[in-house]
């Protein structure tokens, strides 16, 4: 289905007409919850602060006698534009070598497709001394808020202070 980013409103319109009496108004709905109804046409009404998530979305016709005709359903998702975060990590290395783990993670779930590039950068910590480089691109897919990737940590027999990467 499509997705919408937010924040939006959304503009939601039908067409109704009854061939024994007149439409009353018109219900517009979300999965089983009523949005809004206009009873005068043209049919329409504004959705506004869209959430995010996975929708449905309904108009009911209801003429002067009570009848009720429903349409089709219209499916989309909606979610913020992404926004990333990665965490610290602190690793002993030891004499052997580790991997630091890093987390990225999304605010929020996104219903498209977000990519990101990852890549290390020296502090006072040295690639290919201390540590590997690492250059990678991870794809969040849609509905996904985290991803990990490894750094490798040189292991050595050297005392030296605390040392940093990026």
């Amino acid at each position: 289905g499509d997705c919408l980013l937010l924040p939006t409103n959304l503009h939601l319109f039908a067409t109704a007409s009854d061939t024994d009496g007149q439409v009353d108004h018109v219900e517009f709905y979300n999965h089983s919850t009523m949005l809004g109804a206009k009873s005068t046409a043209p049919f329409g009404f504004v959705w506004t602060n869209v959430p995010p998530g996975q929708h449905l979305l309904t108009a009911v016709a209801v003429d002067n006698l009570g009848a009720r005709t429903t349409s089709g359903p219209v499916a989309f998702s909606a979610s913020f534009a992404a926004s990333l975060t990665i965490d610290d990590v602190t690793v002993f290395e030891g004499l052997a070598g580790t991997n630091a783990i890093f987390t990225l993670t999304l605010a929020s779930p996104s219903c498209r497709t977000v990519s990101v590039e990852v890549a290390t950068a020296d502090g006072t910590a040295l690639a290919g001394f201390d540590y590997l480089a690492v250059q990678a691109s991870l794809t969040f897919l849609p509905g996904e808020t985290t991803k990990t990737f490894a750094v490798p940590v040189l292991g050595d027999s050297l005392l030296e202070p605390d040392e940093t990467f990026f």
